[in-house]
């Protein structure tokens, strides 16, 4: 996957100003992008661009900031991602949907963590956590392939039109034995979609919203094992928060997981069913 920048980088420091980037260090700035391009070509980016800037600039904390209905919600979330990639040092991490960066700013201390986002009111927030801010399209990162060891998508896929695309394109910004992270609302969960059901009758949630599609973890499992990677799959269950491996691809449903995690590695030599 080659990239070409048409606008010149900059890059936000730790106090929120923008700077010039550095040219000699690679993926040093943020890639400036309009917002109203990186939206108008699918409808449903431009709802939530305007859902998570509105929310950037109001909610009254980082984790309703970033789509989270409750703080235990984020607090289930964040204690999967820590568990999975805890022990990880000396790595280029990339972020993908990083918001305010509160789910990877832990991982800074002992990594380069780079985050994504199109929300400039984010990124500024992410960048006083020790991330290094790219502003961009997440289905349009301004990387070449093999550029990280890990690469995380924490409950940002259910906001994509294409999963399938979305994923398969962060798969192969891994570098050899590199691992990739989706975290995801499962869809044979039975709490979530009792959720879905009464927020699309108007009784929990907001109304004429668009809501987030719930993903199937065995289908995605599948998927990346089909193009050749090798993959594990874990859950965990709101409100309580506990982690369970599954280190095959088994089609349990699981239906008290209210998220999944795949976690893919990157065989050495890949193969890819089509580029």
């Amino acid at each position: 996957m080659a990239t070409t920048q048409s606008t010149p980088p900059c890059s936000v420091s730790r106090d929120g100003q923008f700077r010039a980037p550095d040219p000699q260090v690679p993926h040093s700035g943020v890639v400036a992008g309009q917002a109203r391009d990186i939206v108008s070509a699918r409808p449903a980016s431009r709802h939530w661009h305007l859902f998570f800037t509105n929310a950037a600039l109001h909610a009254p904390d980082p984790a309703r900031a970033v789509g989270y209905a409750h703080p235990r919600s984020f607090d289930v979330v964040a204690g999967m991602v820590r568990t999975l990639l805890r022990g990880t040092r000396s790595r280029e991490i990339l972020d993908v949907g990083c918001g305010h960066g509160i789910m990877s700013s832990w991982l800074t201390e002992d990594n380069r963590v780079y985050g994504i986002d199109f929300v400039t009111e984010m990124l500024r927030a992410a960048a006083t956590r020790g991330i290094v801010p790219i502003q961009a399209d997440a289905m349009q990162p301004p990387f070449p392939e093999k550029s990280f060891d890990v690469v995380m998508a924490v409950e940002i896929v259910q906001h994509m039109r294409d999963t399938a695309s979305f994923i398969l394109l962060l798969a192969q910004l891994l570098k050899d034995d590199g691992v990739l992270l989706v975290v995801a609302p499962s869809s044979h969960s039975l709490q979530r979609r009792l959720y879905q059901f009464l927020s699309g009758i108007g009784l929990v949630g907001g109304t004429g919203q668009l809501r987030p599609a719930l993903q199937d973890p065995v289908l995605m499992a599948n998927m990346l094992t089909r193009n050749g990677y090798v993959v594990q799959t874990a859950y965990t269950y709101f409100p309580f928060g506990r982690v369970v491996r599954d280190p095959s691809t088994s089609d349990r449903k699981r239906p008290w997981a209210t998220d999944f995690a795949i976690i893919a590695r990157r065989r050495s030599r890949t193969v890819r069913g089509s580029d």
